[in-house]
């Protein structure tokens, strides 16, 4: 009988001890009903935590785990400040019989078939990465058009006023560490890691991704693969939105760059006056919401957003690196 197949899951932490504990919880209740009377037995699962901060409690927390469940669980402590840092340290952790490795966030909780779907994506299509849905759980009540927005969720709201609707097993360009399983023999076989360069700033993951990507490995969607990502007050608001919209501009500027993407097809040139164009098309949206007398706070909120993003993006593409984690 073949040994079962080996799945490593990690998440990097950073003074969030009960998000962390919440996030085990999860792990711990997963179910493989439909994956395993398809292959005959569950998979062997293994728990990677990389703690940025090196927490006496996180470290408790994670040999408490272990002995609980008996599912083992390597903690380790990356002093490097910065996500990259933590995510190369799981990745280097990886138990070397591992075939694939997930990725989820330290303030999300996985639905108990969360891995069972993810496989099941993997397995119906052969994809080298498969990412899961985000859906956002708020602290508190958040005005409506955030909560109806869409703007936590992942597939992530962009700029149109429609909400996205990406189909089950769809293929993607791209993918993130907040919900997502990897085949790890590509990642191995091409020396992939997480560029230091974006250890604070974000954006680190679409690099890794698209890399991938464009070395012919295959992305998909499985959107029946579900976290919930604990959202608090002090975010449900335009300011941080702003914030993270920046953000994710400046970061796609700098891995364009990165990717090559400077040819006399699609020059810096370009892409610097598409983002000009995203700012003059979120002040039409605003000035349409304001004038019109059509006020609708979350269309409002996207002709703001699209500045937001345009404008990281020119702030990229002249160099100012936008320090999101600071």
């Amino acid at each position: 009988m073949p040994e079962p197949l080996s799945v490593a899951v990690c998440a990097c932490t950073y003074e969030r001890p009960e998000g962390l504990r919440r996030l085990l919880g999860g792990v711990a209740a997963q179910s493989f009903h439909v994956f395993a009377s398809e292959r005959g037995e569950a998979p062997r699962l293994h728990v990677v935590i990389a703690d940025n901060e090196g927490s006496a409690e996180v470290r408790g927390i994670c040999e408490t785990f272990a002995k609980e469940t008996g599912i083992p669980c390597t903690y380790v402590h990356e002093p490097e400040r910065g996500i990259s840092f933590a995510r190369n340290a799981c990745l280097d952790r990886l138990p070397p019989d591992a075939e694939f490795f997930a990725f989820v966030d330290d303030d999300e909780v996985p639905e108990p078939d969360w891995l069972d779907q993810l496989l099941l994506a993997q397995r119906k299509t052969g994809a080298d990465a498969v990412q899961g849905r985000v859906v956002p759980r708020f602290e508190g009540q958040p005005p409506r058009w955030v909560a109806d927005g869409g703007f936590f969720a992942v597939p992530r709201r962009g700029h149109g006023v429609k909400l996205p609707n990406v189909e089950d097993l769809a293929p993607l360009d791209r993918a993130a560490t907040n919900n997502v399983l990897v085949r790890a023999e590509p990642v191995r076989a091409h020396g992939l890691s997480f560029d230091p360069a974006f250890a604070l700033s974000g954006g680190s993951d679409t690099l890794f991704f698209r890399t991938l990507h464009a070395l012919g490995c295959r992305i998909v969607h499985a959107a029946n693969a579900v976290v919930a990502e604990h959202v608090p007050a002090a975010r449900a608001n335009l300011r941080y939105l702003m914030r993270v919209r920046f953000k994710t501009g400046n970061t796609a500027a700098r891995i364009d760059a990165e990717m090559g993407k400077a040819s006399p097809s699609d020059s810096t040139a370009k892409r610097v006056s598409a983002a000009m164009g995203d700012i003059v098309l979120g002040l039409r949206r605003m000035l349409k919401s304001l004038l019109t007398g059509k006020w609708e706070a979350d269309r409002f909120a996207i002709g703001v957003l699209r500045i937001a993003y345009g404008a990281g993006y020119v702030a990229g593409a002249l160099g100012y690196r936008h320090q999101h984690y600071r």
